[in-house]
């Protein structure tokens, strides 16, 4: 088991080793989706797929940070990507998901800095916000004009399923989806070819 931990950790140091590198254009973000389980996946699970995260089962470009709707059954799926907004601003972020969601933001342009912020650990309606205490972060001061790594997981068993990220300003009192104007696609290790091809 640690041999195995060991060399996850390797893994990852390597593949975000050049993080900098990784902010793509502004407007759109990757959803992707990894498929196939018997029972409702959570992150062990996902961790563990040997096609993690580089070759997913499919994917699709978002606009905001809500994944698709009703989508399949048995999967887990993961948003990721950049939060960047012009001037600082102390913002609290929410999410809401089906059947279970986590939302992680690091302190600055490094995935390997990222820390859970805010976790669905049941489901909520999409409009549902205060279900759970954990589904709402501390507020968080976003430094403007830098880039924050940020991912969302959301893992589905049967029925709905979905992921959404809201947030606010400490000077507001209506949660907002975080759409296109804020969030950078993460294109690092995106260039796979599809499953049973050589990378």
């Amino acid at each position: 088991m640690k041999i195995k931990i060991i060399l996850f950790s390797i893994f990852l140091g390597s593949f975000y080793a050049n993080a900098q590198n990784c902010v793509g254009p502004v407007g759109k973000v990757k959803w992707s989706y990894w498929a196939g389980f018997t029972t409702t996946p959570d992150t062990s699970a996902l961790y563990a797929l040997e096609f993690f995260p580089e070759t997913p089962d499919g994917f699709q470009m978002i606009p905001k940070l809500s994944t698709p709707s009703n989508y399949t059954e048995y999967y887990a799926g993961m948003v990721r990507g950049y939060i960047k907004i012009p001037v600082t601003t102390t913002y609290t972020f929410n999410l809401t998901g089906d059947d279970r969601a986590l939302f992680f933001l690091s302190n600055g342009i490094n995935p390997l800095n990222k820390t859970k912020r805010a976790e669905v650990p049941g489901y909520t309606d999409e409009e549902e916000h205060t279900k759970y205490p954990q589904q709402t972060s501390s507020e968080i001061t976003l430094v403007g004009g830098q880039y924050y790594y940020f991912e969302i997981l959301n893992f589905e068993g049967g029925y709905s399923d979905f992921a959404t990220l809201f947030w606010k300003k400490n000077t507001e009192t209506v949660w907002t989806v975080v759409d296109f104007n804020s969030i950078y696609e993460y294109t690092c290790g995106t260039n796979c070819p599809v499953r049973g091809t050589p990378c």
